[in-house]
């Protein structure tokens, strides 16, 4: 793990995810995968991905629908509105990647109160590129950005938002987690938003 703050508060593309790092996490993932019959160890989308199309297709409205509920009733993660506010007075650029739906992800972000830092076209939902741990979303994003892999950022709670981060070679953060979880993956570890913000004021 990287310990040079300097580093951190020299990069100026960041790529955040969003349930669970903006967004205080509100998603009951046992029940999701008990109503679509996926095991514990399988990923859901790869499941759902090798379904028969009527199958996929049915069981994806459920999902859809269920998160467009969630989507409404979203809140911001503790610190993440500050957090935002202070990167973007230095000028940062953002973008979101998450394994969401674009129009869901639009939802929770105007929900969550912090839409304001995120253009629509810097939104990179499940439906728009290979989903996390792949890398598509952030290859996207720098061609996007026009900038290379040294110059930007994923932030995010789960071990595929790292994962994405390394196999495309960017830098990567973990965020609201109390213990660093996956030293093999995270460049950088803050217990939450208001951690990281402190450490950057520093």
């Amino acid at each position: 793990m990287i310990h040079n703050i300097s580093r951190l508060q020299d990069i100026r593309y960041w790529i955040f995810d969003m349930d669970g790092t903006l967004t205080v996490a509100k998603h009951d993932f046992a029940m999701i995968r008990k109503v679509l019959e996926v095991a514990d160890d399988e990923d859901i989308l790869d499941n759902l991905a090798a379904l028969p199309k009527e199958d996929r297709l049915a069981r994806e409205r459920w999902l859809a629908e269920y998160e467009y509920k969630v989507a409404k009733a979203t809140k911001a993660a503790a610190g993440a509105a500050d957090l935002l506010a202070y990167l973007a007075k230095r000028s940062t650029h953002f973008a979101i990647l998450t394994r969401n739906l674009h129009a869901l992800t639009e939802i929770t972000l105007k929900a969550a109160k912090i839409a304001e830092h995120f253009p629509q076209e810097f939104i990179i939902g499940r439906d728009t590129a290979t989903p996390k741990p792949a890398p598509d979303g952030i290859l996207k994003l720098l061609e996007l950005w026009q900038i290379s892999p040294q110059e930007a950022l994923i932030i995010g709670d789960h071990e595929y938002d790292l994962a994405a981060g390394k196999n495309a070679g960017i830098t990567t953060l973990l965020i609201n987690q109390q213990e660093n979880i996956y030293p093999e993956l995270a460049d950088y570890h803050f217990t939450d938003c208001s951690a990281l913000l402190r450490a950057l004021r520093a």
